[in-house]
Order: structure tokens, then sequence, then C-alpha cells
């Protein structure tokens, strides 16, 4: 059993590494950041998901492949990321080591990452799980923005949905207590990372806790399983490339939350309430609405994920973007251009039928110039309003005072109590809309 948190004075670190094809170079870089930590009471374990042979003869790594504090294992079957990492974690643990910390083939730590993680965890206490920040670099260059400022993380503890549907730890920054490890050594299929697994895990327990400190760098390049999109282009090193998956999306994506939802009720302590509440398809989607409730105007990007989610509960039937692909790829160019030339002249040709051309034309040069400037004016300010909600994320006010002024100068336009009322709505609801769109920028 952990001890209470006046007692626990963590010291042993174990360093799971899961690696596959690493780069020489790159990986003795990791190496030579652990050999480097001012906190030497660690040890390293390598699963290698390739030929350690491939590796072996490679100079740079010669003074780590003799080193006892690295214990390399190859795998006698390939078994993909997550297994990798599992297998890792787990001889990691067996160790008997205080505490657990992930590291990837090609990243590198700050001289005090271990030790100044382990200051900050002696503080949150047993049962929890630590995250530092981390600076991106790419070569020689190290950009200025770090990974928690690029995901727009910040420093609230998180409920066990919000951490499902929002995986806001990153692997290569995170200690935590071996306990956890002990407990729930297998990473169910729903979870695609170790990293989101644990965090979940930590957050049934006694939670998920930050480090302000940039403590690593995050290496960019070509072959990323995962990135930062923004940072990616401006080093010109284009978008991660994409892993195969279902092609509905959505589904695909109801499936992975309600699976980690069930995994949770089942594994994690949890209390009887929210136990049955992940354990029902209508329960998650509550929570969801709960999420969405309880986060509206302080965390938007979990707003936007909780609607993600509840999208993706509601999808029955299968999308049929693929099977529409499939057809349009058969047919011709010109065909495709005659068929559209087809479709919009009839389209054209039921609407003046049904209508009375007299009548559309009537309406149209009936309409007075103040509707034309009220189009003008709008069409104008939503991307003002877009702009002003990217840069002052706490311009809700100022939005409703916008529409209040608008809805009165239309009352006194058209003396139309439900004309002033629309447009006082208007503004408001494309603003709500625009917060729950399906793209929120979350950096995933």
């Amino acid at each position: 059993m952990p001890q209470s948190a006046q007692e626990w004075k963590p010291s042993s670190v174990g360093i799971a590494l899961a690696a596959y094809q690493p780069n020489p170079a790159w990986l003795a870089e990791q190496l030579a950041s652990l050999v480097a930590q001012t906190h030497t009471d660690w040890h390293c374990v390598i699963t290698l998901d390739s030929p350690l042979q491939d590796i072996q003869n490679a100079p740079v790594l010669q003074p780590y492949l003799n080193d006892d504090r690295f214990t390399w294992i190859e795998n006698g079957e390939r078994l993909g990321a997550r297994r990798n990492f599992e297998k890792a974690i787990h001889l990691t643990a067996q160790r008997g080591v205080d505490l657990i910390s992930f590291a990837d083939q090609d990243d590198i730590w700050l001289p005090e990452k271990i030790s100044e993680s382990i200051k900050a965890i002696t503080v949150s206490g047993p049962m929890t799980l630590v995250a530092t920040d981390a600076y991106l670099f790419s070569g020689d260059n190290v950009m200025s923005q770090t990974v928690d400022a690029l995901h727009r993380i910040t420093n609230i503890r998180k409920s066990l949905e919000e951490i499902i549907i929002y995986p806001s730890v990153t692997g290569f920054t995170v200690l935590l207590d071996a306990q956890l490890v002990l407990r729930h050594p297998q990473i169910p299929v729903p979870m695609r990372y170790h990293d989101h697994w644990f965090s979940v895990v930590a957050t049934a327990y006694k939670g998920v806790f930050r480090c302000a400190l940039p403590l690593a760098l995050y290496r960019q390049h070509e072959g990323n399983t995962v990135g930062i999109s923004s940072i990616r282009n401006e080093l010109g090193l284009g978008a991660v490339p994409k892993q195969k998956q279902d092609t509905d999306r959505m589904r695909g994506l109801a499936q992975q939350h309600f699976g980690a939802a069930s995994i949770a009720a089942q594994e994690l302590p949890v209390d009887v309430v929210r136990r049955a509440f992940l354990r029902w398809r209508l329960g998650w989607i509550l929570l969801m609405v709960k999420v969405i409730v309880h986060r509206s105007f302080t965390e938007r990007l979990l707003v936007v994920q909780a609607f993600r989610a509840i999208n993706a509960q509601l999808t029955f039937f299968p999308s049929q973007t693929s099977r529409m692909q499939e057809l349009w790829a058969r047919v011709l160019i010109r065909e495709r251009l005659f068929s559209s030339s087809i479709i919009v002249v009839g389209a054209f040709t039921v609407v003046i039928t049904a209508l009375n051309i007299a009548v559309v034309l009537e309406l149209i040069f009936g309409l007075k110039p103040a509707f034309w400037v009220g189009l003008s004016m709008v069409s104008m300010a939503l991307p003002v309003l877009k702009h002003l909600r990217h840069t002052y994320p706490n311009a809700s006010l100022l939005l409703i005072g916008l529409s209040a002024l608008a809805a009165a100068a239309a009352r006194l336009v058209s003396d139309s109590a439900l004309v002033s009322a629309v447009t006082f709505a208007l503004p408001i609801l494309w603003h709500v809309a625009y917060r729950l769109r399906w793209r929120g920028d979350t950096g995933y």
C-alpha cells in the first residue's frame, strides 16, 4: 500500500522507452540526456519493436549498449506502439521503482527534468501523475513556444470524462506513481496511447498535476507519430502522416470515447453514480452535456470536444462520404460538368415554375437600401467578431452589448419588436454556434 503524502519520499525512477527503427543519432541524444540528469537514481528499460542488430553497431550508441543503467530488450514480434509501450512500462514497474517516466526515442530531456518532476510529485502525493511543459525543436532550431501554450493547456483539474475526451498529457513529460502502473498494467484497446490511459487512471485516483517548467525538448521531424500542425507547417515539415483508421470517423470516435468510458467504469475507482453514467450511452451523453454547461465560459476546448463527443454518439448510420467518392470517381470530368449543369438548370426551372416570376422580381426590386446596407454590415461584422473571439477570449459581454445596440437601432428603423428581437438574437446564436463548431482549435 502506498504511504501517506507526509511520509512519501519517492526516489527511484524507472524510465520506459519504447522504440521502433530509431535514428541512432537521435536515440543517442536522448540517452545522453538521461545520463546527464542531476537525479541519478534511475534505470531505463528500452523495448525495441525492430531488430537490435540494426543499430547495435552504431558508434554513437556503443556507450549505452554497455551501460548497466540501460536494459535493452528486442521484441520477438512486432507489437505496435501501444503494446510496445505497455511492455516497456510493465518491465520497468517490475524493477520495484517508486516512480515511472515515459521516454520517446527522439526527444531530449533537460538535466533537471527528473529532479524537478520528483519535487512536483512529492507535493501532489501518492497515486498522482505529474506532467511538465516542453519546448519544440527541429534540428538546431528551438521554438520559443511551449507545448502547453500551443495546446492551450490550463492548470485546471479535469474530471474523468473530460480527460477521456481531451487527452492533454504528453507522454515524454510524464512522471507517475509506480503503484498506478502495478494496479492497472494493461492499456485497454480503446486507448490509442499509453499516456492517455495513465492520465485517466491517475485522474480516477488522486489526479493529474502540471509542472509549468519546460523540462524537455520535443523533436519535430518527418517521421513523427504525433505532432503540432501549426509548428510543423512553420518548419516546413508538413502534416503528421495519418494512421490508417475507420473511414467513418464519427462512428470510430464514438466507439473510442464510449469504450474508454466503459473500461474506466469497470476497472477504476469511481463512485456509484459516475460509474452508472459511464457504463450507459445515454449517461455518457449526459456527462458531455454537464461538461458543456460547466465549462461554457471558461474552457472552450473542453466544450468543443464535448460537443464533438455528443455528435459522435448520435451518429446512428454510417457515413456515405466514402461511397459517394467512389461513385464520383467513376464519372468522367466532362460528364460531371454536364451533370452539374443539368442539376443547376433543373433546380432553377423548378423554382421559377413554382413561384410567380412577377412576384419574385417585385420582391427583389422592392428591397429598400436599408436591407442592402444591413446585409453588408452583417457580412463585414462576422469576420471582425471572429477575430475578436480569438484575440479576446472574454469578449462575450462586448458581443452582447453590440447586439443590444443593433437591436435598439433596428427598433428605431422598423418599429417592430420582432425585428429588434431577431437582430439581438442572431449574433448571439452565431457566437454559440461558432464556439461549438465541429473543428475546435484543439491542436490535435
